[in-house]
């Protein structure tokens, strides 16, 4: 992954990136997502891997909560054992496979 950005849409929602020196909190979490304010923190002091992995865990937690799987009960009660699962596999999906789906405008076909 290239650098991380300060900004990224998702869902329609711009959120502000703040990578901070410290752990984002005391439980010792490399990253938190506050949807509500449109803020996903990570710590920076964390080896590049795991901070570009943390980054993908917290995009998929305003994923979780944009499209309303949050409201839903049975799923809301595992939503981090699911966003950890989910993150750790597409992360090795995107990394190992070198994948970019960001559009190129010369060969677009759109």
């Amino acid at each position: 992954m290239k650098d991380i950005p300060t900004k990224i849409k998702i869902g329609g929602f711009n959120f502000e990136i703040v990578q901070e020196s410290k752990d984002t909190n005391a439980g010792g979490f490399v990253g938190l997502c506050q949807y509500d304010q449109l803020r996903i923190s990570l710590a920076n002091n964390y080896p590049k891997q795991r901070i570009e992995a943390c980054f993908l865990h917290e995009i998929l937690h305003a994923c979780f909560h944009n499209t309303s799987l949050d409201s839903v009960k049975e799923i809301s009660a595992n939503e981090e054992h699911i966003i950890d699962a989910l993150s750790t596999a597409l992360y090795q999906v995107l990394r190992d496979n070198k994948l970019d789906f960001s559009q190129d405008e010369k060969h677009s076909n759109y």
